[in-house]
């Protein structure tokens, strides 16, 4: 899809990507927040994704005359799209859009926007970004996690701690020299690949459009080439978008 120039309201970090089919029909950066109302969907108050204060003032500093409210439950976000001209939530929690009359941009705070790109949304003129990037390096040290669950055998050990059976187990193993397919190299697939060549895997990766391989990554191919590198895997990553614009 069409990458569309940031406009003037940017918040450095994250790095705020746009995806529309139009982009490229329309200025994008002559969006203005003089007077625009801006709804924070953040009324889980699940921890860290809860709206502080301190995201207020950084919101206010590239914004400094938008109008800020952030909505205490589902149903008054609900309520509230109606009137708002930017939205920014986890698409999860984002309420329908159907009466969002005066909405220009909806920004999500996951780097997955399928949620959000339904077909009247992707024919309208409302501009869709996401905060890709951002969530490399927690995603990354989870997937290497679960590598190391089955290398060192951390479930099966718990499970004997909980049942007061203590034993040897050797069929434990190394995440060193094991083989780790990762599919998509964006900033997750990225990240999870140098660590786990830090770790002494072999890493193959496999993107859709041929680059330059990094140093950390052993073997480069094209997706066409899945079927060379699969059959040796011992652990393969999809670290790929879902998200179809056609």
């Amino acid at each position: 899809a069409p990458i569309a120039q940031s406009p003037s309201l940017h918040l450095d970090p994250p790095k705020i990507n746009f995806f529309h089919k139009r982009s490229s029909k329309k200025n994008s950066s002559s969006i203005s927040t003089k007077n625009m109302k801006i709804a924070i969907i953040a009324y889980n108050r699940i921890k860290p994704f809860d709206f502080k204060p301190s995201h207020r003032a950084m919101v206010k500093r590239v914004a400094p005359k938008a109008t800020i409210v952030v909505p205490s439950n589902a149903v008054a976000a609900s309520k509230l799209v109606s009137t708002v001209d930017i939205v920014a939530g986890f698409p999860a929690i984002i309420p329908p859009l159907k009466n969002a009359q005066n909405l220009k941009w909806i920004h999500s705070f996951s780097a997955g926007v399928d949620k959000l790109l339904t077909p009247e949304l992707i024919d309208s003129k409302i501009l869709v970004s996401n905060s890709s990037g951002i969530h490399a390096t927690p995603i990354a040290e989870h997937i290497i996690g679960f590598m190391l669950i089955f290398t060192r055998r951390f479930h099966q050990s718990f499970r004997h701690q909980q049942q007061y059976t203590w034993e040897k187990d050797r069929s434990l193993s190394e995440l060193k020299g094991k083989h780790v397919v990762i599919v998509g190299l964006g900033a997750i697939g990225t990240e999870t690949a140098r660590l786990s060549h830090c770790f002494g895997a072999n890493v193959s990766a496999v993107v859709r459009t041929m680059r330059g391989k990094p140093e950390f990554i052993d073997t480069l191919v094209s997706a066409n080439n899945l079927h060379r590198v699969l059959p040796k895997a011992d652990f393969e990553i999809i670290a790929t978008a879902l998200t179809n614009f056609g």
